[in-house]
């Protein structure tokens, strides 16, 4: 287990939430809770728990209310919730995890049993942020390798121009520096083009560009 990672009580039984706060901080685990689902949603939203432990019946907004809640947002759909019920038919099963519960853990439960299914839960979602981490850098090295592409090599026929631009200026050839002029606006018009479709870009695919390396395909 990492350091403290954190953990939130979603129960309108106190000494349920008392009994399950005690067991998990001896476990080592920074412990929140919350009385129910409107709560448990606002505490969900600020403090961003890895894991969360939801019991189903609760007034104001139930256990169903808030796995849905919580994985309609964008920014909270990651975090791996349990709901705990009485409510323990294969029925009552299907419809917690349709709301979006990842587990689903009947009352009255063994201690070890949660605990298992507590490590598990933070494991899978060390395992994801790691994962969105990865393709997150995947996409950093596919977008440096399309700018490093799309815009050094007009860079580069830019930079030619320029110099032989100044070379005929020297010499006042009026009608070589004149080519190496225009040449020198179709190269900066190609890389403003590029900035566009970069821009613009709303489909991303992409491409292979060199051995294992791909970039953004802007064709």
């Amino acid at each position: 287990m990492s350091k403290r990672d954190r953990l939130l009580v979603v129960d309108d039984d106190h000494s349920m939430r008392a009994v399950l706060e005690q067991r998990f901080l001896d476990a080592g685990y920074e412990v929140h809770l919350a009385k129910d689902g409107r709560e448990g949603l606002q505490r969900t939203r600020e403090l961003l728990p890895q894991f969360v432990l939801c019991d189903w019946v609760m007034p104001n907004l139930d256990g169903i209310q808030y796995c849905r809640s919580i994985k309609s947002d964008p920014g909270l759909r990651e975090t791996y919730v349990v709901l705990l019920s009485a409510r323990d038919s294969a029925e009552d099963q299907v419809m917690g995890l349709d709301s979006g519960a990842d587990d689903y853990l009947a009352k009255p439960f063994d201690p070890p049993e949660l605990l298992a299914r507590v490590r598990v839960g933070i494991r899978a979602r060390r395992l994801n942020d790691e994962l969105r981490k990865t393709e997150h850098q995947t996409a950093l090295l596919e977008m440096a390798a399309t700018l490093g592409h799309e815009i050094n090599n007009p860079l580069t026929a830019l930079f030619g121009h320029m110099e032989l631009l100044s070379q005929y200026l020297d010499q006042k050839n009026e009608a070589r520096s004149s080519h190496h002029l225009k040449e020198a606006g179709l190269v900066a018009t190609r890389m403003a083009d590029v900035a566009q479709r970069l821009i613009r870009l709303q489909d991303p695919r992409t491409t292979h560009y060199l051995e294992d390396l791909r970039m953004l395909d802007l064709d």
